[in-house]
């Protein structure tokens, strides 16, 4: 069995799946691009990943390709997992965090008091960090006082 290889992944039947590859060129981008959605679509992160390395594997035969799509949904589906994650538990959808925009997920992240993961994430996202910062020494101010509340003391 000859082997072939695009980006370190290794071919099975060599020659013959990377003719198939080139004899769908025209369709390629279209699929390439419905990989990267369907992967912002999955909930389960073994198959985004499936979904991905197809996209990074199909974007190895395309000519002139943006970047950019491929890098962006990686970066909001990691953003997305860590919401997701039991511990956090926002079951956010790809289409509602693109309809709300990472700057009010990091305001409902600081309303419920994860300082921590909205920091994280406004650091990863290259977001200014200020207004979780500002809430965050509010709420420990407000900690302080006596009662532990936000009445005047």
């Amino acid at each position: 069995m000859k082997s072939g290889g695009v980006d370190g992944v290794t071919l099975r039947g060599g020659g013959r799946a990377d003719e198939s590859i080139r004899a769908m060129k025209p369709d390629l981008a279209f699929a390439v691009d419905a990989c990267i959605d369907a992967a912002g679509r999955e909930w389960e992160v073994v198959w985004q990943k499936k979904l991905l390395d197809a996209a990074k594997f199909g974007r190895a035969f395309l000519d002139l390709v943006d970047p950019r799509p491929f890098v962006t949904m990686g970066q909001t589906l990691k953003v997305l997992n860590a919401i997701r994650y039991y511990e956090i538990g926002i079951p956010m959808t790809y289409q509602q965090y693109t309809l709300l925009s990472p700057d009010q997920l990091l305001t409902r992240l600081t309303s419920r008091s994860l300082h921590l993961l909205a920091l994280r994430i406004a650091n990863y996202l290259s977001l200014k960090p200020d207004p979780i910062l500002k809430h965050w020494a509010c709420a420990k101010i407000a900690q302080t006082r006596p009662g532990g509340g936000l009445g005047t003391a």
